[in-house]
């Protein structure tokens, strides 16, 4: 028999609760797709189901990254709605009406005080009202990477 790490007397029987404190040690998490599986009852301890419905990710120790942060946070969220600094950049279609005609029009990103115009036709003098379209319903998106959902336990004591 292999002597086991932190044993303190291998001619000692091996008690239960050395056996459970060495193979399920405080602070295990266990994994399950067995809905009937319940370590409380099977292998002893305090174990409790987590039900936060999140996925678990390594820590990290680069000081730019959100995975360096305390073991046992919780980060990111399952849904998020874009802030405008969040969107890519991109330009706007729009029609100008030129008395009769309808021109098309370009308006691309200019200064910080709005945009630039492109316009494909000649007003002659004459008035031209511009109408840019209405994109996005501005919701919330689904931000959840795909997930197999399975039961976890945590040994708390």
């Amino acid at each position: 028999m292999a002597i086991l790490k932190n044993y303190p007397n291998t001619s000692t029987p091996l008690t239960a609760e050395f056996l459970l404190n060495y193979c399920h040690p405080i602070g295990e998490i266990f994994f399950t797709e067995d809905d009937n599986f319940n370590p409380n009852e099977e292998w002893g301890g305090t174990w409790e189901l987590d039900t936060d419905g999140v996925v678990y990710g390594s820590k990290s120790d680069s000081n730019t990254s959100m995975f360096n942060t305390n073991t046992g946070s919780i980060i990111g969220e399952e849904k998020h709605t874009l802030t405008t600094n969040e969107m890519p950049p991109h330009t706007h279609k729009g029609l100008c009406w030129n008395g009769n005609t309808v021109e098309s029009i370009t308006l691309n990103p200019g200064s910080s005080q709005g945009y630039n115009i492109q316009y494909s036709g000649n007003n002659n003098g004459q008035s031209t009202a511009i109408h840019t379209f209405s994109e996005g319903g501005g919701q919330s998106h689904n931000n959840v990477q795909r997930t197999r959902i399975c039961n976890i336990w945590r040994r708390i004591a």
